[in-house]
């Protein structure tokens, strides 16, 4: 009732990363039993998860050691948001990122309801650098290969 948010200016996908010669095509295709699953206990993209994994087992080792298991075939997928899984992939030879996503986090600004002027001209700012080019041209700098520019 007190805050407002401006429309998203970045949008920030998450999804699985796989073997390369792994069966999981699409992100529903790694709901299977059997398939583990590592994510990190507390993202907002695990919270998706455990509600709509019907026959998967999500665990939770660190990044490395889910990579290990990737590899090795004991873990089915590495869940994650898609620039670093995109980081992960580079450097971890016979692994692919999928092209569909768990779910879409979109980043907005946040503004007092009561000061309307301030949301308007946050909003019409955030409109102008993304029409620009300037916030794609950020997402680049910044190395975040998968995060969009939502229109």
């Amino acid at each position: 009732a007190a805050i407002a948010f401006t429309p998203p200016y970045v949008q920030l996908d998450a999804t699985y990363l796989v073997r390369n010669d792994s069966p999981i095509q699409r992100v529903a295709d790694a709901d299977r039993e059997g398939a583990k699953i590592a994510t990190g206990r507390t993202s907002a993209y695990t919270l998706v998860m455990r509600r709509e994994l019907k026959r998967a087992e999500l665990v939770f080792p660190s990044e490395d050691e889910a990579v290990t298991g990737l590899q090795s075939g004991t873990i089915a997928a590495l869940a994650g948001v898609r620039f670093g899984l995109l980081a992960i992939a580079a450097k971890t030879p016979g692994t692919r990122v999928l092209a569909d996503n768990i779910t879409r986090a979109q980043q907005a600004i946040a503004l007092p309801k009561a000061n309307s002027a301030a949301l308007d001209y946050v909003t019409s700012f955030l409109d102008d650098v993304k029409k620009s080019g300037f916030v794609a041209e950020a997402i680049k700098r910044t190395g975040l290969a998968g995060a969009t520019v939502p229109r």
